[in-house]
């Protein structure tokens, strides 16, 4: 569980902000650049053309208006204080994937593993951020793969 400090309150600060009558007119200032303030937050070590076209698809696919709604009713809907769903992990195995680089500490990933039932694991993704997949397809994809194929 992810443990409620300073730290982290200001690591998911984005929850907060994307819960705010006026989300959507801030997300989509200037271009969506609060999107580029996203992504170096989450994923500092990312870099490349790869990157620049994630962040290109995503501001073409939030530029509709139903869309950028639909994905800012997701954190509206969270609820601040937690949600009794939560308290019970899903008795389905896992491969939980996280950088060390991400807003979460990455002990985090084998500590949410470990309440999963067998073969779940982690994977932790050296330099990687939040989307280890995309930063680091050559070490994660393998995994995915063995992982898929254990169940």
């Amino acid at each position: 569980m992810l443990r409620r400090t300073p730290a982290s309150l200001w690591a998911v600060r984005h929850f907060f902000a994307l819960k705010l009558p006026w989300a959507a007119r801030s997300l989509s200032r200037n271009d969506f650049a609060y999107l580029e303030t996203l992504y170096s937050r989450w994923a500092p070590n990312w870099s490349g053309p790869e990157r620049e076209q994630a962040i290109a698809q995503a501001k073409q696919a939030l530029s509709s208006q139903a869309t950028l709604n639909g994905a800012i009713d997701y954190y509206r809907a969270l609820p601040l204080g937690g949600s009794r769903l939560l308290e019970k992990p899903p008795e389905v195995p896992g491969l939980i994937i996280g950088g060390t680089h991400d807003v979460a500490d990455a002990e985090l990933y084998p500590a949410s593993a470990a309440l999963l039932p067998a073969p779940s694991r982690a994977l932790i993704v050296e330099g990687a951020g939040h989307w280890p997949h995309r930063e680091d397809a050559d070490a994660v994809v393998p995994e995915i793969v063995a992982f898929v194929g254990e169940l």
